[in-house]
């Protein structure tokens, strides 16, 4: 009986011990969570919380998309208000809500944007989104349309993958660009400037060369009424004495606040340009039959337009040199104004400086400049090659 006793007490000790080493092994294995040096712990989620003294056992790991299949992002329903949860506090009435009365596209986003407080279109990833989901309904329900238009004579066969890879049907497409014809009305576009640089061609080819070329430069640094709409939004009222004392970098945070105003002010200024001033009955370049211009943008990001003009009896040229000079000093003139706010206009804005274009290819300015002043209009006839 005692060496009964004996075993059961060692063998009781003996479990106590493994007991002691199982919960010092346990407990060698956890980590100091509230260790500032450790960076790389091992937590039960992928996105790890900013304080690391959380307790970890309290984390709850999720799948939202475990046997799911990734969706592109105009077939989410509610892409817009989770990609821009900042406008959209309550999470509804993006563009896929159901409305009474449908809107495209275009209506919707152009609601948006020209809504009262700004606070869309002085977002600048939503003016991108905008216009990628424009355009791409634009796109997509032009293609079935030209596929039909193209593919005619196929005995009713569907259009799927594996009807493409027959090189007979891609071919046609290819040769005849109907490949992506369908595309001239999404502006912006090579297929887009194709067509209009085919419509310039025909007409040139039809009146004959244009009469004058303008370039026109936004001076929005300038322009009071915009500088004083963009603060308004910001709810500041600023005077005329006020903009004079911006600096330059404060003029362009106004302008980057919110560009869909300064671009709406550009393309009224440019219109009001072409309506009440070129075309109109005053006819100050003489009267202006047709006229075709295009917008680009500076470095900067301030737009300015190319345009040219096509005006009734002006001189071709083939007919002489003197005639043309003539034609054009009645209605241009190169003289600096001796005093008042067109001389500093003249003087800021119409003066050549020198710059790193200048001497782009060459030591000396490749314009030209500064030039000989001459007192009669000389005009040279170019060559094309």
């Amino acid at each position: 009986m005692e060496n009964v006793e004996n075993q059961q007490e060692e063998a009781a000790s003996t479990d106590s011990e493994n007991d002691i080493d199982i919960e010092d092994d346990s407990m060698n294995n956890v980590f100091p969570v509230c260790d500032e040096t450790s960076q790389s712990i091992q937590l039960e989620t992928c996105v790890q919380p900013a304080d690391l003294s959380i307790d970890a056992s309290r984390i709850m790991s999720i799948a939202p998309g475990e046997g799911k299949k990734p969706l592109a992002i105009l077939q989410d329903d509610n892409f817009e208000e989770l990609c821009f949860p900042t406008l959209f506090p309550t999470g509804k009435f993006g563009y896929n809500c159901q409305r009474q009365v449908h809107l495209t596209p275009k209506k919707y986003f152009k609601k948006r944007l020209l809504e009262q407080g700004g606070r869309f279109s002085s977002n600048v990833e939503y003016l991108f989104v905008a216009q990628f989901i424009t355009e791409w309904h634009q796109i997509t329900s032009s293609i079935a349309v030209a596929l039909r238009k193209s593919l005619t004579g196929t005995d009713g066969e569907s259009f799927n993958a594996g009807f493409f890879k027959h090189n007979e049907h891609i071919r046609p497409l290819i040769t005849k660009d109907d490949a992506y014809h369908f595309l001239r009305s999404i502006s912006g576009g090579p297929p887009y400037w194709q067509k209009v640089l085919f419509e310039l061609l025909a007409a040139i080819k039809q009146f004959k060369i244009f009469t004058w070329f303008l370039t026109l430069s936004a001076a929005d640094m300038r322009w009071e009424d915009t500088l004083k709409a963009l603060a308004r939004q910001q709810g500041k009222t600023l005077t005329s004495e006020d903009i004079d004392k911006l600096t330059w970098e404060e003029r362009c945070s106004l302008l980057r606040s919110n560009p869909t105003t300064a671009a709406r002010h550009f393309h009224h200024r440019v219109q009001s340009l072409f309506t009440d001033v070129i075309l109109s009955p005053a006819s100050p370049l003489v009267k202006v039959n047709r006229y075709f211009y295009r917008i680009e943008f500076q470095p900067r990001g301030s737009p300015h337009v190319h345009a040219i003009l096509w005006v009734e009896n002006a001189p071709q040229p083939n007919e002489s040199s003197e005639k043309i000079s003539d034609f054009v000093e009645n209605y241009f003139q190169a003289s600096i104004p001796e005093d008042g706010e067109l001389g500093d206009l003249v003087n800021n804005l119409q003066t050549h400086r020198h710059t790193s274009t200048c001497t782009k290819k060459e030591r000396a300015c490749r314009f030209n400049f500064p030039r000989s002043i001459s007192e009669k209009l000389i005009s040279v006839k170019a060559r094309c090659r």
